[in-house]
């Protein structure tokens, strides 16, 4: 949520589940260079994009795989003084 716009979920838009979106931890979670995302949607398209990324790398480090978990899954107040700060144009850590 920015300025109180929410925004909709593409797959939901349409009544259909025809296509996915991706997702990054870069911002929302100050992780920036990372490289930690994430894919969700359409179950057939989503494990096509899977196997056709196991031919193509291997993943990321685990300490990260397991550092994004524990972000995905922890308080996610962090995220909300994160927003307000992207908000307020104001970038001081």
């Amino acid at each position: 949520m920015f300025d109180g716009y929410r925004r909709r979920v593409f797959y939901k838009l349409t009544g259909k589940d025809v296509g996915v979106e991706f997702y990054t931890l870069s911002k929302a979670y100050n992780m920036p260079g990372w490289r930690v995302g994430f894919c969700c949607g359409n179950r057939e398209v989503v494990g096509a994009l899977a196997k056709i990324k196991s031919y193509l790398d291997y993943g990321i480090f685990q300490p990260l795989q397991i550092a994004s978990v524990i972000a995905l899954n922890g308080p996610q107040d962090c995220v909300k003084e994160t927003v307000l700060r992207y908000q307020s144009g104001v970038m001081c850590w």
